[in-house]
């Protein structure tokens, strides 16, 4: 009697097990197609690709919500993040349905979208705990980029300014790939070369599979410099140097680091045979940021902001209320609408005040103390995963300084995803059927017996 009822809970459990497994799946695919989506529904920038985006983030955390209750209780995983996040969220909920915001509508519709981030963010650090979905999302994503490259290289040369050789972009846009704006594409790629680098190093995967990473990385790389974004460029430049300093870190670094070093020969000479004329006087200019004619009005906006900053200086102006405002702060002419800063972080000062800002501050130092914690405790495959996700952040926050990347609901939704491979406690311990894996945590960072390019 009692052999019968240990087999039955053994099945029993086996079952809950298999069940737990499905939802997973459901999760880690749902996830994978809304960013997706995002990204090729020109950054879900327009109303009713926003709403999907938003839709489709409460529809993954319904899931989520069911798959807990199905495991017997809803628990948040443990991650520092959360804090921050929380105390922006409840300052975001205050502006929207209070008369904290200068402009309650606006920031109503803008915190749906803050609602999504966080909704995402939950959803990929259950998913991330276990190394083997880390593993699917990353590699799925690099794929995914590499033929977004593809199709915008395609489209640079063919289409004559059009989106997907049909959409005719806004006057003002500078398009590159699926993206209106080529300083929003910079900023995807930017997140998204890291991964199928880092991926291309990890000595876990056949030489086919990492040359195949490795070409997507490069060809990544490369559109954003051919895209045109000096933010894209400077931005990507800071990657490398955090790459090759965090790797020569690491045992054997050094030849990881030059494997890096090689990677970067290869995207000059991808950047210099497709590369035009335009390309290179936007590579020249960058020898001098702070000339007018090459930062345009950015600065003048990051000056009126603070003005804007010192009249609401605790909890700002409102979600979204940045370019209604702007207009009676504006101490230059223009027949142009402003509609974003063009620096994140002054737009978030802003429309924050200094609650926001410094939870935000808090996000960030708790991103980079937990990643880099992440990169002594983990070992070969989580640390190049955790590398790569850390890289892509770091990419997008040194951006954000001549941009508004954090305003494109695509990017965002995928920075707050890569916050949450970063951060994943899925440390030594493998799951289950991962053997391949090994769970030693002094296994060297990379493997120097092959190179990169086998």
């Amino acid at each position: 009697m009692d052999t019968r009822s240990t087999h039955l809970d053994v099945d029993r459990e086996a079952g809950t097990q298999a069940r737990m497994a499905v939802l997973d799946a459901c999760l880690a695919v749902g996830l994978l197609l809304l960013l997706m989506f995002a990204v090729l529904a020109f950054g879900a920038t327009q109303t009713w690709s926003s709403f999907v985006l938003e839709a489709g983030a409460a529809a993954l955390f319904v899931l989520w919500a069911v798959r807990q209750a199905a495991e017997g209780s809803i628990t948040l995983e443990k991650n520092p993040l959360l804090i921050p996040l929380a105390v922006l969220g409840v300052l975001v909920t205050l502006q929207a349905f209070t008369r904290l915001s200068a402009y309650p509508f606006a920031s109503r519709m803008e915190w749906m979208r803050y609602a999504a981030y966080g909704m995402l963010f939950l959803v990929s650090q259950h998913l991330f705990r276990r190394h083997r979905w880390r593993e699917r999302v990353a590699t799925a994503m690099a794929t995914f980029g590499a033929v977004v490259a593809v199709l915008g290289i395609a489209q640079d040369l063919t289409a004559g300014g059009r989106i997907y050789w049909r959409v005719v972009a806004p006057e003002s846009g500078t398009t590159y790939g699926p993206y209106v704006y080529h300083g929003a594409y910079a900023g995807l790629m930017e997140m998204l070369a890291p991964l199928a680098l880092c991926l291309a190093l990890d000595r876990w995967r056949n030489g086919g599979q990492r040359l195949l990473l490795a070409f997507g990385g490069i060809l990544m790389a490369g559109t954003i410099f051919l895209s045109r974004s000096r933010g894209g460029m400077i931005a990507f430049s800071v990657e490398i140097a955090v790459l090759a300093v965090l790797l020569a870190r690491r045992e054997a670094g050094s030849h990881a680091a030059g494997k890096i070093a090689a990677a970067t020969v290869a995207i000059a000479i991808l950047v210099g045979t497709l590369g035009s004329a335009q390309l290179a006087r936007q590579v020249q200019s960058l020898r001098t940021p702070f000339n007018a004619r090459i930062n345009g009005d950015r600065i003048t906006i990051a000056k009126d902001a603070l003005r804007m900053f010192r009249d609401r200086p605790l909890a700002g102006w409102g979600l979204d209320v940045f370019p209604i405002a702007y207009p009676h702060y504006r101490s230059f002419s223009t027949t142009y609408f402003i509609n974003e800063a063009h620096n994140d972080y002054a737009q978030l000062l802003v429309e924050t005040g200094a609650i926001g800002a410094l939870a935000m501050l808090a996000f960030i130092v708790l991103l980079y103390r937990v990643a880099l914690a992440n990169l002594r405790a983990q070992d070969t495959s989580a640390r190049l995963l955790t590398l790569a996700a850390l890289t892509g952040c770091t990419g997008l926050l040194v951006h954000g300084v001549s941009d508004f990347n954090f305003h494109v609901p695509a990017n965002a939704a995928m920075f707050m995803v890569l916050a949450a491979m970063a951060t994943a406690q899925s440390g030594r311990r493998r799951d289950r059927g991962e053997s391949r894996f090994s769970s030693d945590a002094r296994t060297p960072f990379v493997d120097v017996s092959s190179s990169m390019m086998n």
